[in-house]
């Protein structure tokens, strides 16, 4: 099918309700992946961004690397329009579905646990939602191909080694957006992964382990894979020195090494980075994460990337402006000072961003596209 129709089909096709799948969710595994109502939410956010205009432009590619919010569906649009431009397909049903076959999804425990990582149904709670075959695969194949380089990987039955959390809010917020983006089929798709401690060699042995599932011989070899990793960016900044700090973050992120990115973290949490936002309080929460999640784009050589940054007091403040212009739009005309809402400065806030990498499948015109902001087509037209 075209490019062309195949897109105003999944736009046509987003119009219609909400079907059956959402009321159909795999019951008590991996956190939020039962509750309707978060998916259904998640659901409306990717149908409304795919209805505007301009929508967020697809991407094509075989992988994909997300960095998402830890709270996706708290972070404006943000998360949203990560997951919209996602590559999809029309299902006979007349839905749009990610082209996705598999999923990994990494989330980080917030209290610092052992070194190490966990796994598939440790993570899930029980049986029926990770893949078993993909799980087994890592810690069969792992180990013997990374050596000493290789995660540690926790063993949850005996007493101390996840003395940290299974399924972090960071981790179990990714599935309504998950759900709604597979049509309520990723139980049994999934890899789920927690890092129970912070630290940089952690990631980047977790990003070349991820790398061997798709990798020759891997388990995924022949599947098309999106990796998700839950991670905000600052915390507890002001909100006027909040934005600045978390666009240079993502910024280094996307054009620096994932050794790099490792040095530049140590040095942050160390008060050693001169005058880089001079506190630990510009340090993504889910740094080790970060840290996979750039060492597996290296690995994968998925060079194109795109970012979107905002804050929580931004998205407050922009929530606020909606509202305000839709009240106006239902009353008599106000003065100007009505409308007007003042923008965040000093207060402390959280900041949080979608970073995207993969690799250009598409037409020369597609790469431009999906690497742009979502207004710069109508722009050029």
């Amino acid at each position: 099918m075209p490019r062309l129709v195949r897109t105003a089909t999944i736009l046509l096709a987003a119009w219609v309700a909400t079907p059956a799948w959402g009321k159909k969710l795999v019951q008590g595994s991996c956190g939020a992946s039962d509750d309707a109502e978060a998916v259904a939410a998640a659901d409306a956010k990717i149908i409304k961004a795919n209805s505007e205009e301009p929508a967020p432009p697809q991407i094509e590619t075989r992988h994909m690397v997300l960095i998402s919010p830890s709270s996706p569906l708290q972070a404006g649009n943000v998360a949203t329009e990560a997951f919209a431009s996602l590559p999809k397909v029309v299902t006979e049903d007349g839905f749009p579905v990610a082209e996705f076959t598999k999923y990994v999804v990494v989330g980080f425990s917030k209290a610092d646990g052992p070194t190490g990582i966990i796994l598939g149904d440790d993570v899930c709670g029980g049986a029926g939602f990770a893949d078993d075959d993909a799980a087994m695969f890592f810690r069969a194949n792992v180990p013997k191909k990374l050596g000493f380089l290789a995660p540690r990987l926790l063993n949850c039955l005996k007493d101390g080694e996840c003395a940290a959390e299974r399924s972090p809010d960071n981790f179990a917020a990714q599935m309504p957006f998950l759900q709604a983006i597979t049509k309520g089929k990723l139980a049994g798709n999934m890899l789920p992964v927690v890092m129970q401690s912070q630290t940089a060699d952690l990631g980047a042995a977790l990003g070349e382990a991820l790398a061997l599932l798709v990798g020759p011989s891997g388990i995924w070899e022949g599947e098309r894979v999106l990796f998700v990793f839950g991670s905000d960016l600052s915390s507890g900044l002001p909100a006027d020195i909040a934005k600045d700090c978390d666009e240079a973050t993502s910024k280094l992120i996307v054009e620096s090494s994932a050794a790099q990115l490792a040095r530049f973290f140590r040095k942050l949490k160390a008060g050693t980075a001169g005058a880089w936002c001079s506190s630990d309080n510009a340090l993504p929460a889910g740094r080790g994460s970060v840290v996979a999640a750039r060492r597996l784009a290296e690995q994968l050589s998925l060079t194109t990337t795109r970012t979107q940054v905002s804050n929580s007091a931004s998205e407050r403040w922009a929530a606020a402006q909606q509202g305000a212009t839709a009240a106006a739009a239902a009353a008599p005309a106000p003065a100007p000072s009505a409308l007007a809402t003042a923008e965040p400065s000093a207060e402390k806030v959280d900041g949080f961003a979608s970073i995207l990498f993969w690799k250009d499948a598409g037409s020369v015109n597609e790469r431009v596209a999906a690497t742009a902001p979502a207004g710069f087509l109508q722009q050029n037209h």
